[in-house]
């Protein structure tokens, strides 16, 4: 009953229900939406599972894959935020970047940037596998190639390549 969808691919968009203003274009883009609006799903499985609420964007391979509740996420890039399914407002953008994180408030703009994170919210990472060791602080800034990238800690600033590459602790600069 839903309106204003696009679907092209096998299976994309399949269970689309009630959810409207959507575009699915892939192998199984969008298979797992049913009630919620304005998506754009574009690539082999991206946004494979999403159930998640409105506006979300996922271009690329597995992009968003899982998410299944959380939404407001941007992810551009091979398996770019595969496996967060609940964080909201984040932004991967880069191979596998932010590919693990569930926690939100999230940004990562490189190669593997943020790889790692799991449930920490409100990171900035920028540049190849910065903070790609990263799994569960929170609130740290990476700006570099690997800058961050074994950190464990919250409330980090690390600017240059390999700053505080292997830095465990809290408040750093």
């Amino acid at each position: 009953t839903g309106g204003g969808n696009t679907a092209i691919g096998y299976k994309s968009g399949e269970n689309l229900t009630t959810g409207g203003n959507s575009v699915m274009i892939g192998n199984e883009a969008g298979n797992g939406v049913s009630t919620t609006f304005y998506h754009v799903l574009i690539g082999d499985h991206a946004g494979h599972k999403t159930l998640a609420d409105h506006g979300t964007t996922a271009v690329g391979y597995y992009a968003l894959a899982n998410a299944t509740s959380g939404g407001y996420n941007t992810a551009i890039g091979y398996q770019a935020l595969e496996d967060n399914v609940s964080g909201e407002y984040s932004t991967a953008l880069g191979y596998q970047s932010l590919a693990n994180a569930t926690g939100g408030s999230n940004t990562a703009i490189g190669y593997q940037s943020g790889v790692s994170l799991t449930t920490g919210v409100n990171n900035t990472f920028v540049g190849d596998k910065s903070g790609d060791g990263t799994d569960d602080g929170s609130n740290n800034v990476a700006i570099g190639y690997t800058a961050l990238s074994a950190n464990c800690g919250s409330s980090n600033v690390a600017l240059g390549s390999y700053a505080m590459r292997l830095s465990t602790g809290d408040e750093n600069v």
